[in-house]
């Protein structure tokens, strides 16, 4: 190994707002599982039941349905 030559290695954290912008698919599945958590806290039906009714009502597309999370990923 070359004495001359330094190893840097930085490691930033970054706390509060990010430096980026989130991907749409990102937001929306953030969203997503937001409106299905707020219905389960306000309404009489099933979590199962809200989760479907808000899939329906998203009208997503193939992709954004395969990245979304199932139902029983939900409760985690």
């Amino acid at each position: 190994s070359d004495p001359t030559v330094k190893n840097c290695f930085r490691i930033y954290s970054i706390q509060g707002e990010h430096i980026h912008e989130s991907t749409p698919d990102n937001v929306e599945i953030r969203r997503f599982k937001q409106r299905v958590r707020d219905r389960c806290r306000q309404e009489l039906s099933s979590p199962r039941t809200i989760y479907e009714d808000e899939l329906m009502k998203g009208k997503y597309s193939a992709g954004m349905l395969a990245v979304l999370p199932t139902f029983y990923n939900m409760r985690k």
